[in-house]
């Protein structure tokens, strides 16, 4: 029964990660660019805000949010140099804190990343087939039906759904919003910063919010 158990966990594990393989772990769910401020367009600064009670998470994604959006031309600061973890209000509402600090340094905009949801993991066991090793009777029956038939062990990793806002200082508008949905099973906190910073960065890119990549930064990425 062990031995049992412990081959369907290891075959759903080995099929979680080749499914995995396919995409990367963060996918974006949506975007909007606010048509109603073209005056907004290209961003030329930006104050990075992650509001998480995660210390490293924070840090981790703000640099490199900051890195990538330099990439495009972008004049980008990071939070954390300046006041303590955000929370939730302060990210939705863009509080006297991080508005001050903006209008402080200069920056035109406020570009910040919020957890909005995290579903909980679960391990739970699919309906057994209709048909069955009982079926071939005989030598398929007594050899090899204790070891394959049996339900199979599904495992539903946790999401993270996040939201990012770029809100316009001098113009008091949002001008472009994300959403994200990230599967963090298998990545490191580093990784999974990287990854979710360049599809925010490069969307961002592709719909004119940033101006496009610099050459030089270009050739530094290139293989």
């Amino acid at each position: 029964m062990q031995a049992k158990w412990i081959f369907r966990v290891a075959l759903s594990s080995s099929m979680a990660v080749m499914l995995s393989a396919c995409v990367g772990p963060t996918q974006l769910e949506g975007q909007w660019r606010n048509p109603q401020c073209s005056e907004c367009f290209p961003a030329k600064s930006a104050l990075v805000v992650v509001a998480t009670p995660n210390v490293v998470a924070r840090r981790l994604l703000e640099d490199e949010l900051a890195k990538q959006l330099r990439q495009h031309q972008v004049q980008a600061v990071v939070s954390y140099l300046y006041f303590s973890t955000p929370t939730s209000n302060t990210a939705d509402n863009h509080s006297q804190e991080v508005l001050a600090l903006a209008k402080q340094l200069h920056l035109d905009n406020i570009l910040t990343t919020q957890v909005m949801k995290v579903t909980q993991p679960q391990v739970y066991s699919a309906p057994a087939p209709v048909w069955g090793w009982n079926n071939f009777p005989g030598y398929y029956q007594g050899l090899w039906a204790p070891t394959y038939d049996f339900p199979a062990i599904v495992y539903v990793a946790p999401e993270i759904y996040a939201q990012t806002t770029l809100y316009n200082v001098p113009h008091q508008k949002f001008s472009w919003m994300g959403s994200t949905q990230t599967t963090p099973v298998g990545y490191s906190m580093a990784a999974l910063a990287q990854q979710m910073a360049g599809l925010l960065v490069g969307e961002m890119a592709t719909q004119n919010v940033i101006g496009p990549q610099q050459a030089d930064s270009l050739a530094l990425s290139a293989p």
